[in-house]
């Protein structure tokens, strides 16, 4: 009857939209979508220098020669603190004016006051709102001002008129499309279980549409009904073969968090193998990793809501980015779930959320900002003397 009553209230919630990019993306599929919006956003051309503060970065910013790529957007862009000193790129700081790339931009940004409202009832059967404008310069601007406070050089010496190449951003795609991201879990509430059961068992369930991730874990006294694991599949095959794999950064933005237990949670980043990179299934659940991709899980305590939250792969995870295929990740638990360590007490809880892809382009969802460099020019003139 519970759930009843909540489907029945969200059929009833108007699913508003006032956006003319968002109302020109229905039926379309993913790539589409991208360039659809990738259009759009290149008919702003450029952003004079103006100061943006998002998810704790505040930085001065400027855009230029902003142009539609496939898939996404280019443009040059230069940032400052807010005394005025300027930021350098590149992987020494040298850089004045970086070039960015963002594939599937996203147009939506968070507005209490928002036209847009997106709602879904989500694992634990509560009932999800939120408020959204379409705002595609702004969205853009938040997405460099965090991008900025990940690869931006505080201090450096930077070389005048030197430009960069390149710093990428990629976003997964909202949705059963590739790249996929979502929640693949195992729920056995009728019969609750051991932990070796409940970490080694089948996945029963999958979320593909779900706003949120999930790192959950449920026990019933001595036994476990509910243990989740999370998937995001990433199209870094932009990036050419050729070129230099310098840094790697996964954002999260935290949505909620829940520790009455005083279990400590710790969250990483670890590979999958989901048998599919353009849809997620249940059994999908056993084909994530247990190798942390960047040597230093995220505590419970650092773990931000209302912010992002950004882990920086190692070289090893640096190593699993691929520029051939999609490179498929996964964000779990780290000191139970991959540890394979029985959380200790009875009845106890976790829970961690973070925005997935399915808000269909907001200026928060999980993504994975990428800096490479080119490769060295390997031409050696002939010169001949007369």
């Amino acid at each position: 009857m519970k759930k009843l009553i909540i489907l029945i209230l969200l059929s009833a919630i108007p699913n508003l939209c006032f956006g003319e990019i968002i109302t020109s993306l229905e039926g379309k599929d993913y790539k589409q979508k991208a360039n659809i919006k990738s259009v759009e956003i290149a008919k702003i051309k450029s952003v004079p220098r103006q100061r943006v503060n998002f998810s704790g970065a505040d930085f001065e910013i400027e855009i230029s020669q902003m142009k539609a790529i496939d898939g996404g957007v280019e443009f040059l862009g230069r940032a400052w603190t807010p005394a005025g000193k300027q930021i350098g790129f590149g992987k020494d700081g040298s850089v004045e004016i970086e070039r960015f790339r963002i594939y599937n931009p996203p147009v939506l940004v968070d507005d209490p006051n928002g036209l847009i409202i997106r709602g879904n009832v989500d694992i634990n059967n509560k009932l999800v709102l939120r408020s959204l404008r379409e705002d595609p310069i702004e969205a853009v601007k938040q997405s460099l001002t965090h991008t900025v406070k990940l690869v931006g050089w505080h201090g450096s010496e930077i070389i005048k008129g030197r430009v960069g190449n390149t710093t990428s951003t990629f976003y997964p795609a909202a949705g059963a499309n590739e790249p996929v991201d979502g929640t693949p879990y195992r729920d056995v509430t009728a019969v609750p279980e051991t932990w070796a059961a409940m970490r080694d068992g089948a996945g029963t369930h999958v979320l593909v549409l779900d706003v949120t991730f999930y790192i959950q874990m449920i026990k019933s006294a001595l036994l476990y009904i509910q243990l989740t694991r999370n998937i995001v599949c990433i199209d870094a095959t932009p990036i050419a073969d050729t070129d230099t794999i310098d840094s790697v950064i996964a954002s999260v933005w935290g949505f909620s968090k829940v520790d009455a237990s005083s279990l400590l949670p710790t969250s990483d980043w670890y590979t999958s193998t989901p048998a599919s990179t353009a849809n997620l299934v249940a059994a999908d659940y056993t084909q994530t990793g247990t190798v942390s991709q960047t040597g230093s899980p995220m505590t419970y305590a650092a773990f931000t809501v209302d912010a992002y939250n950004d882990y920086t792969f190692n070289a090893t995870g640096r190593g699993n980015l691929s520029k051939t295929a999609i490179s498929k990740f996964a964000w779990n638990n780290q000191n139970y779930d991959a540890a394979n360590v029985e959380p200790p007490g009875s009845g106890v809880t976790y829970t961690l959320r973070g925005y997935s892809a399915d808000q269909a382009g907001t200026a928060n969802d999980v993504k994975f900002v990428v800096t490479h460099t080119a490769a060295a020019s390997s031409f050696i003139p002939k010169i001949t003397w007369w």
